[in-house]
């Protein structure tokens, strides 16, 4: 009785055409993982960015200059003062009222964006967000660097005055015992014992905010830069004078 069996030489090329079969699919299930591993930290990025221009821009939106000593801050250039990375911006705004706390705080905030120097390294580092809700300045409140946006490489801000983009703008209040006057360039009046304001047409009519990102990882491409212009429609007031005449 004749019985057929398969060979070695069978066996063999069987089994390596087997292999070369596992290699390719394992080649493109490899594939297919970097491709979803790279959308998922494309998606993630663009996410992120999105949050930060959100952020950025509401309280930008929100700025407020009244005038007044709670809100009188306008400044922001290419040198920071917090860290070695150029770019600082610094404003009131009513963004306040968007925290839900029990602290008693007002509406009226102070903000401050900056790229730290903390938890980055020595080309970028995350852009910041500093609030202080106490502006009476008691002394207690101690302000928390909140991180909006990471791998930050640049922070521009320009300020479009009505004719060109300046790159500075310093516009803050002063208080004494006898006025309170909101002072920069052209920016210069007060009142014995009463809050004023002169030359309104010198504050910025726009912010530009300009932010370039270094990419997270080689699978993701060099993100574009982030451009945010919002333009300023806050009015500070002006206080009435008041004169009393007297006759027969």
């Amino acid at each position: 009785m004749n019985r057929r069996a398969f060979t070695l030489i069978e066996i063999l090329l069987a089994t390596f055409a087997a292999a070369i079969l596992l290699l390719g699919l394992y080649g493109i299930f490899q594939r297919a993982i970097k491709t979803r591993d790279s959308a998922t930290e494309r998606i993630r990025e663009s996410r992120l960015r999105e949050r930060a221009i959100a952020v950025m821009r509401n309280d930008l939106f929100s700025t407020y200059i009244s005038g007044g000593v709670l809100a009188c801050t306008l400044e922001g250039g290419a040198s920071n003062q917090k860290s070695h990375f150029g770019g600082y911006l610094r404003f009131t705004a009513t963004t306040g009222q968007d925290d839900n706390d029990d602290q008693g705080y007002g509406d009226v905030q102070q903000i401050e964006y900056y790229i730290s120097g903390n938890g980055g390294s020595a080309n970028n580092g995350p852009l910041v967000r500093v609030l202080t809700r106490d502006l009476l300045g008691s002394g207690t409140e101690n302000p928390e660097e909140i991180p909006v946006l990471q791998r930050v490489e640049k922070f521009e801000v320009a300020f479009w005055d009505g004719n060109s983009w300046q790159d500075t703008c310093q516009l803050s209040g002063t208080t004494n015992s006898s006025s309170n006057s909101l002072t920069g360039t052209s920016l210069t009046a007060a009142t014995s014992g009463s809050t004023s304001i002169s030359g309104t047409s010198s504050l910025p009519r726009a912010v530009r905010v300009r932010i370039l990102q270094s990419p997270a990882s080689d699978r993701v491409p060099l993100p574009p830069p982030i451009e945010i212009f919002v333009p300023l429609t806050t009015e500070p007031f002006t206080t009435a004078t008041t004169s009393t005449t007297s006759g027969t």
